[in-house]
């Protein structure tokens, strides 16, 4: 009979104004050992917590000062670029007119030599 009383905790008895729990000591010292191991785990999340908080203020200068670098290297290699489009435009305009002026030579060198046959044979004839 007192294994089953004893089986039977926790138990709740009312004290005057005040409300009692009796546990066992065994389930008082499973309950402290709870305790304990929840009490580490929240001393690691907060350390954790506290390493994980990132300062933004710090390193917002240093993020724009990088931002600044960065984009004054953008613009110089885009003017870089824009550069070299804008030779490669020259160069191809360039190429196109002395393409026209060989052409023109070209028909102007068939031309003459057509004449200059046409001459010689009319003064063989002759």
């Amino acid at each position: 009979m007192s294994n089953l009383t004893y089986s039977q905790y926790p138990q709740v008895k009312k004290i005057g104004n005040d409300s009692i729990v009796l546990i066992t000591l065994k389930q008082g010292n499973d309950i402290n050992k709870q305790f304990t191991v929840l009490n580490d785990s929240i001393k690691g999340l907060n350390k954790t917590l506290e390493l994980s908080k990132f300062d933004f203020n710090k390193y917002k200068v240093e993020s724009e000062d990088k931002y600044n670098q960065l984009n004054a290297i953008s613009l110089k290699y885009k003017a870089e670029v824009d550069s070299f489009k804008y030779m490669y435009k020259q160069n191809k305009a360039i190429y196109k007119t002395h393409e026209e002026w060989w052409n023109k030579d070209r028909q102007h060198y068939v031309g003459l030599s057509l004449v200059l046959i046409f001459a010689t044979i009319f003064f063989a004839a002759l």
